[in-house]
């Protein structure tokens, strides 16, 4: 329904036209840029300068170049259709490399990587010595383990029970490993990252608590609000002592006030004793230095071999202790590949771990699957994670 007064969207009187010309106008060209885009990502990240020719560098880079008429250059069309067909003669080997990591094969024997395509943008790390990270889908066996061992693979994590190998090994070695049989895919190391949230002023719920005021709540008032807050302000401070500040080392987290877990603690007694706590984190590369300062208990249980690298395990832990210094505290890192995070959380519930809580994300989840049924064959693992939370 139009509200009362308004115009017919017909009939703009002819001040709004030169307006709505500008807007099309810019319509138009966040369009071409997007088309641009498009053609950008067909065959990975194209490198080089719009006027300058591929010939031009020792290792020319594919270029994508526009005519002033908006149309793709020649050499354009010519270069992603060169990549059509490399794509097309790929041997049954190189079928089962990811095809960031196969152009990354190509440009270390110095080869093309199709015809008139010298280089592209991998952003792949082969470091000194010709070794890469890798993520292998493959039915593991003793056969499998022995070729990685004759290459000189450093194995960093094997799961035959979610088909996948974690993997430094030399990047020369790939493409004849890629030809067993037991091998299903090969790709780059799958990233992960940690998830925190950067807290501004306007966001905060709570003020921070005073011994006149220690429970202040931002929040729409209402006629008798006053009234209200006075009453819980009164009871609790009958019941507390101005003392809310736990005494778990040298350092007390935000999260502790932001939770309200020492007055939780002051009201019900309560503080975790009895409950096994698991975190799931990156490293906790400083959790020696945290025991001696008092802010994590003397013995934390790191699952064998799972102690990560980094340190947002350290700070997840010190938040868990503030909050429940009675509760019994677990580490595993989750950063050594999706598979091995599945598998973390399920031997942490083995473990015991009433709560198990993580702060990990990889690139390659999804939040279209439930799960990931043992049965299913996924280079990207993607439901695993889910799965593993759905096991326990």
């Amino acid at each position: 329904m139009k509200k009362p007064g308004s115009k017919n969207p017909s009939h703009f009187d002819k001040s709004t036209k030169p307006k709505n010309r500008l807007r099309k106008n810019l319509i138009l060209l966040i369009c071409l840029a997007l088309i641009s885009f498009a053609i950008f990502s067909v065959s990975g990240s194209f490198s080089g300068s719009s006027k300058t020719a591929a010939a031009t560098t020792e290792r020319s880079s594919l270029i994508i170049t526009a005519e002033d008429n908006g149309k793709i250059a020649p050499q354009a069309l010519r270069q992603i259709e060169a990549l059509e067909q490399e794509k097309e003669s790929r041997t049954p080997a190189q079928q089962k490399i990811d095809s960031r990591l196969l152009y990354q094969i190509k440009m270390e024997r110095n080869e093309a990587i199709a015809s008139g395509v010298q280089t592209l943008d991998t952003d792949l790390k082969v470091d000194e010595s010709g070794y890469i990270d890798i993520d292998m889908t493959a039915n593991v066996n003793t056969k499998l383990l022995q070729k990685l061992k004759d290459i000189n693979a450093v194995i960093i994590a094997s799961l035959p029970q979610y088909r996948s190998v974690t993997a430094r090994l030399p990047i020369a070695a790939i493409e004849a490993l890629a030809g067993m049989d037991e091998i299903i895919f090969i790709q780059p190391k799958m990233d992960a990252m940690t998830n925190k949230i950067e807290r501004s002023p306007e966001m905060s719920l709570f003020e921070t608590p005073t011994a006149a005021s220690p429970l202040v709540i931002k929040t729409k008032t209402s006629e008798n609000f006053g009234n209200r807050a006075e009453n819980v302000r009164e009871y609790l401070n009958s019941i507390l002592s101005n003392n809310l500040i736990p005494t778990t080392g040298t350092v007390v987290s935000q999260g502790d006030i932001t939770h309200r877990a020492n007055i939780a603690r002051q009201l019900t007694g309560a503080t975790g004793t009895g409950l096994k706590i698991g975190v799931l984190s990156d490293g906790v590369n400083s959790l020696a230095l945290g025991q001696a300062s008092g802010d994590l208990p003397p013995t934390v249980n790191v699952l064998t071999g799972q102690a990560g690298t980094g340190d947002e395990g350290t700070a997840m832990l010190q938040i868990v202790y503030d909050t429940a210094p009675g509760a019994q505290l677990y580490f595993a890192t989750a950063f050594t590949s999706i598979t091995s995070f599945a598998q973390n959380i399920k031997d942490l519930r083995t473990a015991g771990c009433d709560i198990i809580i993580d702060d990990v994300s990889y690139f390659s989840e999804t939040p279209f699957q439930n799960g990931q049924a043992p049965s299913v064959i996924s280079p990207l693992n993607a439901g695993v994670v889910v799965q593993a939370v759905n096991d326990v």
